[in-house]
């Protein structure tokens, strides 16, 4: 194995995500958020040399940020198969979608990696709830949705603070706790204390690095066997266990991944949450992405792990929107072209989002912003995303916070990548 190589595994990105400045053309466009150029280069580099394994990854990658699920693991086992740089074929696990579904490419993966990264304790956080599962998936409904609804709260909300979402989530049996909702979250994220009291089992300890916090978050992995919300039961629950969480006025958070297999309605004005089977989709061709009637002005989203962006319009312009329901408000980054296409207004202080930004000064304006059907003139905060974007490997203009969301209704498939408003 290469130096790049180990130290690619050590930081839990791929190979080819570390030449991005010197790369295949192809990685570079998948690195630029242009999926359809970066999938032709790829297959024209595959043309010249079928041995190409950077090539067949950037393919991998494509599919799955686009939610095509199986040709990207049907591409992943084909890579696998053909025998060339299995660490470098691994080194990509931790960053897809059905990396779960593979318990023994998780071995695989941490018995060729380093120690100590944030891809490394993610797959054996990972590799621990499903050791404790049983062989079941986790995350996994009890029971078909039919009618599952439940009372949003508004948690340190006042006219000028949105605050955040939060739902009545009862684990393990004991007394509902209060959890802020947070959308690209997969499981629950508690304080020790609030774990122990709600015999959550502690699997060891670990870190996690993601979009809206201060670099990496040293805690603990957990296990919930079962928690309930509005009358939904889900089962085999990862929890994360950490004093560095954002939890004023709340005992923890609740990610809307963690309902991954069921439709969720949020409707803002009347405050409630509702969970219903998912719709089927039409009939469609390998690779196409169809929207099934219910959700007919549906927005097709792409995903970097359970992080959702959906694609929008800021002043006419098109951009990816990082959907973060426990950031307060809208953000756009200053060191995107986005950021120049809003402008900068008088820099104001910038209060407590619920998502983390260096510095203190923003500057903020209204702008035009419109994803859908759903549009509206909304304040911006402007700050520096450089480490969102870094966290989620493609050019984020900015994040979808509270602001945008707290008075729509919206539903959202993350099966199919879905939103609609």
């Amino acid at each position: 194995m290469t130096r790049r190589e180990w130290c690619c595994a050590a930081f839990g990105v791929s190979v080819a995500a570390s030449q991005a400045a010197d790369g295949p053309d192809h990685d570079l466009a998948f690195r630029n958020g242009r999926f359809q150029a970066a999938l032709e280069l790829a297959e024209q580099a595959l043309q010249r040399n079928p041995e190409d394994i950077l090539a067949a990854l950037t393919k991998v990658r494509v599919y799955d940020a686009n939610y095509h699920t199986d040709l990207a693991e049907a591409e992943y086992a084909a890579c696998l198969a053909r025998g060339h740089d299995q660490s470098l074929v691994l080194s990509i696990l931790p960053d897809l979608s059905f990396a779960e579904k593979h318990p023994d490419l998780l071995g695989r993966y941490l018995d060729v990696s380093m120690g100590h990264s944030v891809a490394h304790d993610r797959v054996t956080g990972l590799r621990r709830c499903l050791d404790r599962s049983n062989g079941e998936r986790l995350c996994s409904i009890s029971a078909s949705p039919t009618a599952a609804t439940c009372p949003i709260r508004r948690l340190a909300s006042n006219p000028s603070h949105p605050g955040s979402m939060g739902l009545m989530v009862r684990v393990n049996g004991h007394k509902p706790a209060t959890l802020a909702l947070n959308s690209g979250a997969f499981g629950l994220w508690l304080t020790p204390d609030k774990a122990r009291s709600l015999d959550v089992s502690d699997l060891g300890e670990g870190s996690i690095s993601e979009p809206g916090m201060y670099g990496r978050q040293p805690g603990a992995f957990g296990f919930a066997q079962q928690i309930e919300v509005g009358g939904m039961s889900v089962r085999n629950v990862p929890v994360f266990l950490s004093d560095s969480g954002p939890f004023t006025l709340r005992d923890g958070m609740i990610g809307t991944a963690t309902f991954r297999d069921v439709l969720v309605r949020v409707s803002g004005r009347q405050s409630t949450i509702a969970f219903e089977s998912l719709p089927p989709l039409p009939p469609h061709r390998p690779g196409e992405r169809s929207v099934p009637p219910e959700l007919g002005n549906a927005v097709k989203c792409i995903r970097s792990r359970h992080l959702l962006l959906v694609p929008a319009s800021i002043k006419n312009k098109s951009a990816f929107m990082l959907v973060q329901l426990q950031a307060e408000v809208n953000i756009i980054h200053t060191q995107s072209p986005m950021g120049a296409v809003a402008g900068v207004a008088d820099p104001a202080r910038f209060w407590s989002t619920g998502y983390s930004c260096p510095g203190e000064e923003y500057s903020v304006e209204s702008v035009d912003l419109t994803i859908g059907s759903a549009h509206g003139a909304l304040m911006m905060r402007n700050c520096n995303l450089a480490e969102t974007w870094t966290k989620v490997g493609f050019p984020v203009a900015g994040v979808l916070g509270l602001a945008f969301l707290q008075d729509r209704s919206f539903a959202l498939d993350q099966v199919h990548g879905l939103i609609a408003f």
